[in-house]
């Protein structure tokens, strides 16, 4: 809950903009208030513009605009973007969860965080709004300028009334009059079961939801979407629903992240603006307008461009607030913030050791299989049935790509569970069941004696043997994954992105050097552990190890500490 101090270190500012410049309109009528009304409703930038002078900044012949609720006005020359027409109808998607990266000062949260519930409570378009944000307390600070308004904004309340309810009236949730709630919560917060009077969740709106100075863990990372795609985004009035995630979208592996590019999430809106536009010339050979309000602009702009000296083939996203050539300046000064922050072109952690761009991909259906030797190799983890365990199947082999033969190793299968000793039994059985994999490899560190205990009641009850092969891992775990990444980088490694389980272990690569254990909340190594364990093994044996032979029962038995087991 906010202290006093609190709001007034916050909010002070913002309640004395309000009081000093949404004055009520001079000499009004109940016609006039009908006809600014009437034109608000169908014009949120006429709503913008009249309601919120404290936010939106216009040239001074648009100040007025009240004044004639009637009048023909060119927003974008007024100051507004051409893409802030787009935010708006963004909000207004029925059924869509829209996922919005603009690049910082675009007015997205302004825009879309602000006036626009503040419109869809007044004319009444929504029952329920909840704001997600980190923490509760962000939340909280999200609605509460919202709040603000309907208090203060004199404007608002002359022409649609005194909202402010009785009912609930609280600094992170209130209650209007006409029964419209808006409610802040924080990311750990679901909200499955939330209703307002009967209605539940009807515009749910996302805001600073990661935090890319402080990426979270890639085991966070998919809690967080897993609560936004299910408990949250399941949680809405089905027949009447929309959902915006409001986002600057500059590193990689955070919520953000996973939300644009991760798996099953084709069907969601992506929305990126980017601070500089292409400003191209028309068929005719004259410059397209990005604002779209005809020609000349994007001729002005790149002849300006040429005269110093920068390319004429960009332009301004926003060029009233954020001049071109202020752009190109601050790109030429500094290009690496400036794509990541203005033109959202997120980068990878500075530490990460595979970066993302590397990681290429294949199909299982379409390889040939007799052209590979396969190699499995169990990462055994540890004896509690809680822990994880991966099993991992690659491919060793040369292929020719048009030009020449190249060697290649494709990832085949992935396992990665917290789960039994019986089910890596089970599973390692499968691999090299289907694979006819041999040798099966197999770390020979502290569990070794286990796994032989374990493998030989396994093997009496199934009648199933095993290519079991120790193999002595050699140097820090995390050094040993490293040298995989000049492998992965050159595309020698490939990944089949319809195996689910592969998608842990690229995560986990994605990781390094710090994925965390699975009990801090980490995502573990053990994948990609188990990987550069097969591809170790996969280099001896394809490079003259010859071929492992299965054994008999007793005889594995006997040479369970040297070989084959």
């Amino acid at each position: 809950m906010l202290t006093q101090r609190d709001f007034d270190r916050q909010f002070g500012d913002l309640l004395s903009r309000i009081q000093q410049q949404s004055t009520p309109f001079p000499n009004d009528s109940t016609a006039k208030r009908e006809a600014r009304k009437k034109r608000a409703k169908v014009d949120k930038f006429f709503f913008a513009a009249t309601y919120f002078p404290h936010y939106i900044t216009v040239k001074e012949q648009y100040r007025t605009c009240w004044k004639d609720p009637d009048g023909k006005y060119d927003w974008i020359d007024a100051g507004f973007a051409p893409f802030h027409r787009e935010l708006f109808e963004i909000a207004d998607l029925m059924k869509k969860f829209s996922i919005v990266a603009g690049f910082r000062e675009s007015a997205k949260s302004t825009l879309l965080g602000k006036i626009d519930p503040i419109y869809k409570i007044v004319f009444e378009d929504r029952w329920f709004i909840p704001f997600v944000a980190r923490t509760e307390d962000k939340a909280e600070s999200k609605v509460v300028p919202l709040k603000i308004e309907f208090e203060n904004n004199r404007r608002l309340i002359s022409d649609f009334g005194e909202l402010q309810g009785s009912v609930e009236w609280e600094f992170g949730a209130f209650i209007t009059k006409t029964g419209r709630k808006v409610k802040g919560y924080g990311r750990d917060q679901v909200l499955t079961g939330e209703e307002n009077s009967g209605h539940r969740p009807d515009h749910i709106i996302f805001d600073d939801v990661s935090a890319n100075n402080a990426p979270d863990s890639p085991m966070l990372v998919q809690k967080y979407v897993d609560i936004i795609k299910g408990d949250d985004l399941k949680a809405v009035n089905f027949p009447r629903w929309s959902a915006i995630y409001l986002c600057n979208w500059t590193m990689k592996g955070t919520i953000t992240d996973e939300l644009m590019t991760g798996k099953n999430t084709g069907h969601f809106n992506k929305v990126i603006f980017r601070a500089l536009i292409p400003n191209v010339p028309s068929p005719s050979g004259r410059r397209l307008d990005s604002s779209r309000r005809g020609l000349g602009e994007g001729k002005r702009i790149a002849k300006a461009c040429r005269d110093h000296g920068f390319p004429d083939n960009l332009m301004s996203a926003w060029e009233y607030r954020f001049p071109t050539l202020e752009l190109l300046q601050e790109q030429k000064d500094d290009p690496d913030t400036f794509d990541t922050e203005r033109m959202m072109r997120p980068r990878s952690r500075k530490d990460q050791v595979f970066k993302d761009e590397w990681f290429k991909y294949h199909r299982l259906r379409d390889l040939d299989l007799s052209k590979y030797v396969k190699v499995s190799f169990v990462d055994p983890s540890s004896t509690e049935p809680g822990d994880a365990k991966a099993v991992i199947t690659v491919g060793i082999g040369l292929i020719d790509d048009g030009k020449n033969k190249r060697l290649h190793i494709p990832l085949l299968k992935a396992d990665v569970q917290q789960s039994d000793v019986d089910w890596m039994l089970d599973t390692s059985y499968d691999h090299v069941s289907r694979f006819k994999s041999n040798p099966l490899g197999v770390a020979d560190n502290s569990y070794k004696d286990f796994i032989k205990r374990e493998y030989l009641r396994y093997m009496a009850k199934n009648h199933r043997p095993l290519p079991f092969w120790p193999v002595n891992q050699v140097g820090n775990k995390h050094a040993r994954i490293a040298r995989l990444a000049p492998y992965i980088k050159m595309g020698l490694i490939t990944f089949d992105p319809d195996d689910p389980d592969q998608d842990i272990v690229i995560r986990q690569l994605k990781a390094e050097p710090s994925p965390g254990s699975l009990s801090a909340g980490g995502i573990g190594d053990d994948g990609s552990d188990a990987l550069e364990g097969a591809v170790d093994l996969a280099e001896k044996f394809q490079g003259g190890a010859g071929r492992f032979e299965y054994e008999s029962v007793s005889s594995q038995q006997s040479k369970f500490g040297g070989g084959t087991w």
